[in-house]
């Protein structure tokens, strides 16, 4: 016969410990793609300090213009770093903050999951319950934005409901 190893890389079908045809999607290309509406937000406001600094470069205005200017950019640079407490206990679509048009041909149905980005996660990464994923609010920061923890999580919290649907779990 053919080693099951190479069938699996080649068709993503592989037998499971029980005997059971199982598939794997390849989650290679899988994105976060939702931060991307906050690093908008956050270039926004980082371009408006950077244009301060070079207008006082300039002589545009003094140092205390310079300074109050500063102040408030200040403000909404930390709030656009900082968007947690903005998008925390808000719901969205998985289909929106997951990129993986191979999952959501496998299972339509997951598009539409709810996940939510949670202000009570605090030692936990991500939790599936009541058919609702939860995030923890720290993958809205800054650091985090162009992580592959929140894959990992993602994938990791996803692979739960699918052994749910399947009657694997």
């Amino acid at each position: 016969g053919v080693d099951a190893e190479k069938v699996r890389q080649e068709t993503g079908w592989f037998m499971g410990l029980d005997g059971e045809w199982r598939y794997e999607i390849d989650d290679s290309k899988a994105k976060f793609v939702f931060p991307n509406h906050i690093k908008e937000i956050q270039d926004a406001y980082q371009a408006k300090v950077d244009k301060i600094k070079k207008d006082f470069a300039d002589g545009k205005f003094g140092k205390n213009a310079f300074m109050n200017r500063m102040s408030r950019a200040k403000l909404y640079t930390d709030w656009a770093n900082d968007t947690a407490h903005y998008f925390a206990d808000q719901t969205f679509p998985l289909n929106k903050i997951l990129e993986h048009p191979k999952l959501f041909e496998a299972y339509p149905r997951l598009k539409n999951m709810p996940v939510v980005f949670h202000s009570e996660l605090r030692n936990e990464l991500g939790q599936v319950n009541d058919g609702i994923m939860y995030l923890n609010t720290k993958y809205l920061r800054k650091e985090y934005l162009n992580s592959t923890e929140i894959i990992d999580v993602l994938l990791h919290e996803i692979q739960h409901v699918i052994q749910y649907l399947e009657g694997f779990a």
